[in-house]
């Protein structure tokens, strides 16, 4: 077994991997930008990665959820197989393929930010500019990373999925993700104040407007990365989208497959 600690979004988590090939499996998905870890430090979480489970995901059969009587729980899909203590403080993860890695961490990791009250994942990309975060959200296939693509030189904190804090002061707070499919390179300055939510759609124009609070929080709502298990997380989820859209205007953006929306939203 070797142990490794990362810092994802502000939590401290030793991953320890059955063999190379885990291990191989998880630099290639959330990166290796490890840390040491202090003499008498103790994590926040640990999780442990194994590969060789199950098959390939059919699209189709739904993620089984079991918890026992001692609140133990699984979390269970034909190519990955995630069980936890009840606080997730001590977790093991065994995987199929990249998919059923990535998945099983996402499911494990969302839940621990709602249980928190920390924030949320958003299925989005997430650029810098002048000091401030960006958030550009969408369906699969919207635009996501071509916004990350057009957007170069500025720093990429997410070309995919975002790491949104919900600070009880008021602040909202993007951490780097290291979720990331095309840009890798990681941006060590964050954590960066967000400074608008702007929901994508490919068109041959360029132009954006402001949404209502009701309709940000309809569209954006189903772009949070979170399986609905039990209703007390999936209360404090809806409570945290809410808070967030209290607080950032969100925009609907109309962009053409060129960097010009830059001129729009700055």
């Amino acid at each position: 077994m070797v142990e490794k600690w990362q810092l994802i979004g502000g939590f401290l988590i030793r991953l320890g991997f059955a063999n190379e090939r885990s291990a191989a499996f998880v630099r290639y998905t959330i990166g290796d930008r490890y840390v040491d870890a202090k003499p008498g430090v103790e994590p926040d979480y640990s999780l442990t990665i194994e590969d060789g489970y199950g098959e390939s995901y059919d699209e189709a059969t739904p993620v089984a959820y079991r918890k026992n009587e001692h609140g133990d729980i699984e979390v269970e899909r034909a190519d990955f197989r995630l069980e936890s203590a009840a606080d997730l403080k001590d977790a093991r993860l065994r995987f199929y393929d990249y998919f059923g890695l990535r998945t099983g961490l996402l499911n494990w990791y969302s839940r621990i930010l709602a249980r928190r009250n920390w924030g949320l994942v958003i299925h989005s990309s997430c650029i810098v500019q002048d000091g401030q975060a960006y958030l550009f959200s969408g369906y699969s296939g919207a635009g996501k990373s071509t916004i990350a693509s057009m957007s170069r030189p500025r720093p990429i904190m997410a070309d995919e999925t975002s790491l949104v804090e919900i600070r009880q002061d008021g602040r909202v707070l993007i951490h780097d993700s290291p979720f990331r499919n095309d840009f890798k390179e990681p941006y060590p300055a964050g954590p960066v104040p967000l400074k608008g939510i702007y929901l994508i759609k490919q068109s041959s124009n360029i132009k954006q407007h402001g949404m209502s609070k009701s309709e940000a929080m309809f569209s954006l709502f189903d772009k949070v990365v979170f399986w609905s298990f039990e209703q007390s997380e999936s209360t404090e989820v809806v409570r945290l989208c809410r808070a967030l859209v209290d607080r950032i205007p969100v925009y609907e953006l109309e962009f053409q497959k060129n960097d010009r929306f830059w001129e729009a939203i700055s």
